[in-house]
């Protein structure tokens, strides 16, 4: 049965029409579990909540093709998703993958009759096959089976014998037929071992037992030949989990999952140019005139960890090659903090005594780090399962602090893992045992001294799939925990000292906000002197002055603590937030300063918005950084509208406030680069203020984005998970 996946629906921006438009995805049976299809959804979405004054609803159904077979099937399966879309009005359909593609076309009258269709992930090589008919475009894609048999001979020139592993689905029929059209050029170098349509626990066994000179090629794993259903990149990590060589595949969205790599596809990419075509004919653009789009780009990319595993070295990788998942060193993860916090101590002198002290810790971290590569201290074992006891240990056991005849049998590690970890190392070690990977960092407590280690384990299991014996090894990670926590104080320090910069920023419209309720009192003060000197004497009226002299009291008092909240230095609190306050408060600080550049600032927010999980101080500083830069981008051109508007609602993944300006906009360079480290477009700007927001926000398991608007300005936007389950205090 169809299954409808995500709701997605962008605030309409204030004073638009509110025509809502409809934009239906409709994926394979794996539907949103699928990494790949996530990217894609994703990638669409991306594109349709970059233009807030937009309204989409953005839907999926994932379609159960390999369940409604033939004519009879598909026609009922047809009706199904007739009567289901009945009372929505769809304005675009976008199939994806060619069998719901074929599917959508073939009995789209019947399910959405006149609705345009924007196909994406067509096989490119098929295209000319595809009557495409009134009302529809897309996006196709190059599979590179060929390039990647190229790679898997350039990397193994030994190589002999390829495995061919993929499903009975659909999908994965029409890929075994491309993998055999693509073979024939390699039939008189390469032995196809064809390991297709055959049960999952057959194929682990003949995986795990393949001869020396092979590689597997991956293609896709929807339904096994036993009719089980499986999300393809959870399959291949189960075979190559049990595989005795390396496994390669052609879909990025699955690289992570065991596979050393390929000519990868670019989902993300398709997923982008599928919507900004469904953006032509929301527009009112004739679908049929939009001829399809090809994309032809097909990088080798590579898991650095599959690398080590196999040992191929990366200096034989074709040149340009992508490396994901490399484990980089504090100075590689951190080094634009590290340039960073030195940059302020030019700036910030009042602070400069603190940086030198910051200093000394960050080239301590760096030395600690360096002596930690130089002495690995690492412990290897094999533990058999069935017989519940170690076949051998090997290493040094004094590197992890523990005795000499130390067994590494389960129970007995147990209990020297530190009593906050036992729970989470047990379900780890249990999710293992079922196939998931088993990767972890935890303490251990020997002799009152806490150790941080890393552990790492692959399992063998039989064709039935229970584990047999698992081989691994542990590394004493504590002097890198110790350097990783000298960089959160680093970023720490740099963050304030953007706070108490944004802060200066403003500072003289503060003071003259804060000047005005104190001349008020002094006003008053005097006025009641007088009034005491007066015979009768009037106390309605002194009353009213002394009530003045108290509200302007709490009027100042309000406006130094709030700047006193954001200037101060505390460790991150992580709470319960309203991000309508956070807003609204954030406006009280710089209203003062928009209206010293004649300039506006509008509130939109939306009622009813469920609370976020946060800092306070962290949030309002990611929120003053954004309207102080709407303010800034202004201009000095007062004959332009000078507003700015800051409004919440809802997305998919949570809370969102966007603040949108009427200035001069972002130009042409990408909106991704406004947020890295020392890029701006001011005339004495630093560039750290928007990269230092989106680490604030990544931190808090948030996005933040940027897009020109339709007319004139930009619009930034932040948003976080929502924290339904909970009360805000």
């Amino acid at each position: 049965m169809p299954i409808r996946d995500l709701h997605f629906q962008a605030p309409a921006a204030a004073g638009n029409p509110a025509g809502i438009k409809t934009v239906l995805v409709l994926f394979s049976i794996e539907g949103m579990a699928a990494p790949a299809n996530q990217i894609l959804f994703n990638s669409m979405r991306s594109v349709f909540s970059g233009y807030p004054p937009k309204s989409i609803n953005l839907l999926s159904d994932s379609l159960a093709l390999e369940f409604f077979t033939g004519e009879t099937g598909q026609r009922r399966l047809a009706n199904i998703i007739q009567t289901r879309y009945a009372g929505e009005a769809i304005d675009i359909i976008v199939p994806v993958g060619p069998p719901v593609i074929d599917f959508m076309l073939r009995y789209r009258q019947l399910m959405f009759p006149e609705v345009p269709v924007v196909f994406c992930v067509h096989a490119a090589d098929e295209l000319h096959q595809l009557e495409r008919g009134r009302g529809v475009t897309g996006v196709a894609v190059t599979v590179d089976l060929a390039g990647t048999i190229d790679l898997m001979l350039q990397l193994h020139p030994g190589l002999r014998q390829i495995a061919v592993v993929a499903g009975t689905g659909l999908t994965d029929r029409s890929m075994v037929q491309l993998a055999r059209h693509a073979f024939e050029g390699y039939a008189d170098k390469l032995e196809w071992m064809d390991l297709t349509g055959l049960p999952m626990q057959e194929v682990l066994y003949q995986v795990a037992h393949l001869p020396p000179a092979a590689a597997i090629f991956y293609l896709s794993f929807q339904q096994d030949g036993a009719g089980k259903a499986f999300v393809s990149a959870q399959a291949m990590q189960m075979v190559s989990v049990s595989a005795n060589a390396p496994l390669y595949n052609v879909f990025d969205p699955a690289l992570g999952y065991g596979s050393v790599g390929g000519r990868m596809t670019d989902f993300d990419a398709y997923g982008k140019k599928t919507a900004e075509l469904a953006l032509r004919v929301l527009s009112g653009e004739e679908a049929t005139a939009i001829e399809p789009v090809v994309i032809r780009n097909n990088p080798a990319m590579f898991d650095w960890r599959q690398l080590r595993r196999w040992g191929i070295d990366e200096s034989a990788l074709p040149p340009g090659s992508i490396v994901r998942f490399r484990e980089f060193s504090v100075w590689e993860s951190y080094r634009w903090w590290i340039i960073g916090l030195f940059s302020f101590m030019g700036l910030q002198s009042l602070m400069i005594g603190r940086l030198v002290v910051n200093g000394v810790r960050r080239r301590r971290a760096e030395q600690a780090f360096g002596k930690a590569q130089e002495v690995a201290q690492i412990e290897s074992f094999r533990f058999n399962i069935v017989k519940d006891r170690p076949d051998w240990t090997v290493g040094d056991n004094a590197a992890c602090g523990l005795p000499a005849d130390f067994k590494f049998t389960f129970e007995g590690f147990q209990q020297i893992v530190h009593p906050d970890d036992r729970e989470y190392v047990k379900r780890s070690w249990d999710a293992a045992l079922k196939g998931a990977p088993y990767d972890i960092e935890f303490r251990i407590a020997v002799n009152e001294t806490v150790r941080w280690l890393r552990s790492k384990v692959e399992l063998e299991f039989d064709k039935r799939g229970n584990p047999l014996a698992a081989t691994g090894a542990i590394q004493d990670i504590s002097r890198r925990k110790r350097a990783e926590e000298e960089a959160a104080l680093l970023r720490g320090d740099l963050t304030h000292m953007s706070r108490v910069s944004a802060i200066g920023e403003i500072g003289q419209n503060l003071a003259h906000e804060i000047n005005q309720p104190l001349g008020a009192i002094m006003a008053n003060a005097e006025a009641v002197l007088k009034m005491l000197e007066e015979d009768p004497l009037d106390l309605t009226e002194v009353r009213a002055a002394l009530g003045d002299i108290v509200n302007d009291d709490l009027r100042a008092r309000d406006v130094v603590q709030r700047i006193r909240g954001m200037v101060k230095k505390s460790p991150p609190a992580y709470t319960l937030v309203d991000l309508n306050r956070v807003a609204a408060d954030t406006v009280k600080v710089i209203q003062a300063d928009a209206a010293a550049r004649n300039a506006r600032i509008q509130l939109d927010l939306h009622d009813d918005l469920p609370a976020v999980r946060g800092d306070v101080v962290q949030l309002q500083q990611v929120a003053l950084n954004l309207i102080v830069n709407a303010l800034e981008a202004l201009g000095p051109d007062e004959s332009m509208p000078r507003l700015i508007t800051v409004t919440s609602g809802r997305r998919p993944d949570g809370v969102c406030i966007w603040v949108s300006d009427t200035g001069s906009g972002i130009g042409k360079q990408p909106a991704e680069r406004l947020f890295e480290h020392f890029f701006t477009t001011k005339t004495n700007g630093l560039g750290l203020g928007l990269s230092i927001s989106r680490s604030i926000m990544e931190a808090h398991r948030g996005k933040m984005g940027a897009s020109a608007n339709p007319v004139r300005g930009a619009t930034f936007f932040f948003s976080l998970p929502a924290a339904t389950a909970e009360k805000t205090d």
